[in-house]
C-alpha cells in the first residue's frame, strides 16, 4: 500500500535524540496542534533533514505514516531564528515559551491557531528585536497564552459593582478586579493597579498580536507586571525546569527596568 504524503508548516518545540542518528520532534503545527513525528538520519552528516529539524527551526514539513508513526521526509527551513543562538539567555527564554506551548498545546484547539501564530510572535521578537526587553516579551508571553487557551483574567469591570474600577485591585487567585472601596477582603495575593499598568495587561490579552507588546511602564509597574504575569501563569501549571534554568542565568537582582 502507497503512504500517503501530507505536508503543513510548524515550529521544533523539542527533539530528542532517538537510537544513534535520528530524533523525535515535538512539533507546533498549523491547523493541528501538537504533532510527534520521527527525523530518521537527521544527525548523520550530510542530512537534508538536519536544519528543519532543529529545536526552535520553523519549517515546512512533508510527513507520511508508517507503523502508526509519522515519518518526517522533508524539512525546508523558513526561519531558524538565528537570534536566539546568539544569546544564552534568549535561547534560554525561547525554551521556556517552547516548554508552556507543550503544556497549554493538551488543551488548544488546533484548528484556532491562535497558540501556534503567538509562538512565532515571540521566538520572532525575541530573536529579532534586541530594543525590546527579554522580560517584556516573557511576561506579555504568558499572559496571551493564558489568555488564548481559556484562562484569561476578567479585567472588565469589578466583580462587584460591575463599573470601571477607581484604583483598581487586581486578585491574583481568581483573576478578577475589583474597586479598591468595593473588595470586602480575603486571603487572595493582590496588586493595585495604576491606569497605565491596568491597560499593559489589557494589551498583552487582548490585542492584535502585532501590538501584543506595544506598551510602556516605568521601572515599578515593569516589575510589577512581570510579577503578575508569571506567578499568574504559574498557578496554571507546575513550575517548568526551562524556567528555573532562565533565571539561573539572570543577574541576582533580576528585576526588569522599565518594560
Amino acid at each position: 500500500m502507497q503512504s500517503t504524503h501530507e505536508t503543513f508548516t510548524g515550529v521544533v518545540l523539542r527533539d530528542t535524540v532517538y537510537k544513534e542518528s535520528d530524533k523525535i520532534l515535538t512539533i507546533l503545527a498549523r491547523g493541528k496542534g501538537i504533532v510527534t513525528a520521527k527525523a530518521r538520519g537527521v544527525m548523520k552528516s550530510g542530512s537534508m533533514l538536519s536544519a528543519g529539524c532543529q529545536t526552535f527551526a520553523f519549517s515546512e514539513f512533508t510527513v507520511y505514516e508508517y507503523a502508526g508513526k509519522l515519518l518526517i521526509e522533508r524539512a525546508d527551513v523558513q526561519d531558524q531564528f538565528e537570534g536566539l543562538r546568539s544569546d544564552l539567555p534568549s535561547f534560554a527564554l525561547a525554551a521556556y515559551v517552547a516548554e508552556l506551548a507543550e503544556i497549554f498545546g493538551a488543551t488548544d484547539t488546533p484548528e484556532d491557531e491562535s497558540l501556534f501564530r503567538l509562538v512565532l510572535n515571540t521566538l520572532f521578537a525575541l530573536a529579532y528585536r534586541p530594543a525590546i526587553r527579554r522580560e517584556k516579551i516573557k511576561a506579555a508571553f504568558e499572559l496571551r497564552l493564558c489568555a488564548d487557551c481559556g484562562f484569561a483574567p476578567d479585567l472588565d469591570g469589578c466583580v462587584v459593582c460591575g463599573r470601571e474600577p477607581k484604583e483598581p485591585l487586581f486578585a491574583l487567585e481568581s483573576g478578577q478586579i475589583f474597586c479598591r472601596d468595593c473588595y470586602e477582603g480575603g486571603d487572595e495575593e493582590l496588586y493595585l493597579l495604576s491606569p497605565r499598568l491596568l491597560a499593559a495587561l489589557k494589551q498583552a490579552l487582548f490585542a492584535e498580536l502585532r501590538q501584543f507588546l506595544s506598551f510602556r511602564l516605568d521601572e515599578r509597574e515593569g516589575a510589577v507586571f512581570c510579577e503578575i504575569a508569571e506567578k499568574y501563569v504559574l498557578l496554571q501549571t507546575e513550575l517548568p525546569e526551562s524556567l528555573k534554568y532562565y533565571r539561573s542565568l539572570l543577574p541576582s537582582a533580576g528585576t526588569p527596568a522599565g518594560v
